[in-house]
């Protein structure tokens, strides 16, 4: 088998992405129920290969956690998630 030469190697096709995505999370404990605040931002590109349906979602969520015990909590959650382009919806 011969080494690549210079003429007939494969070229690698290099591409970067960027995908800002950050949240911020607080969370008040009054035992036994905490209540917690979230806000979640991601913007990932349409040619991204992991995942491509998640493009520009941003939006706030907010709850209330009961600890039952250690290993049993009981949560209510809401959430808003603004959503751009997705795959199937409807304009």
């Amino acid at each position: 088998m011969k080494p690549w030469s210079s003429g007939t190697r494969p070229k690698a096709r290099l591409e970067y992405l960027t995908t800002p995505a950050f949240y911020t999370h607080s969370r008040a404990v009054r035992l036994p129920i905490a209540s917690y605040f979230r806000y979640q931002y991601i913007n990932a590109s349409s040619s991204e290969p992991i995942f491509p349906d998640v493009r520009l979602r941003a939006g706030p969520s907010a709850g209330l956690r009961f600890d039952a015990s250690e290993a049993v909590a009981l949560k209510l959650q809401y959430d808003y998630t603004a959503l751009r382009q997705q795959a199937g919806r409807i304009r």
